[in-house]
C-alpha cells in the first residue's frame, strides 16, 4: 500500500497504526500489507514484525497494545538473526 491509501481508511485504521505495515484477515486468510515505500530492509523487518503477530495468534480487532507490539517486535528479532 501507499500512504494515503483509501483502503487504510475503509479498514478502520488510522495512519499512524498502518504507518508501516498491518495485517487485514477475512474468514479464510490472513493478509499482511507493507507500505511500499519503505526500503527493503524495512520491508523485511516490518513483514517479521507483522508475521509476528500472526504466529502470536494476537486478537486482530486489537494491534495497538504495547505489551502486543513488544512480543511481536521479540518475534521479528529472533526472525532477523536468520
Amino acid at each position: 500500500f501507499t500512504p494515503g491509501d483509501p483502503l487504510v481508511s475503509r479498514l478502520g485504521l488510522s495512519d499512524k497504526t498502518a504507518e508501516k505495515g498491518f495485517i487485514f484477515c477475512d474468514e479464510f486468510e490472513k493478509y499482511i500489507f507493507i507500505n511500499a515505500n519503505l526500503s527493503a530492509k524495512e520491508k523485511r523487518n516490518t513483514i517479521f514484525h507483522e508475521a509476528g503477530h500472526i504466529e502470536l495468534n494476537h486478537d486482530f480487532s486489537d494491534l495497538c497494545s504495547e505489551a502486543k507490539e513488544r512480543e511481536a517486535q521479540e518475534v521479528a528479532n529472533e526472525l532477523i538473526k536468520y
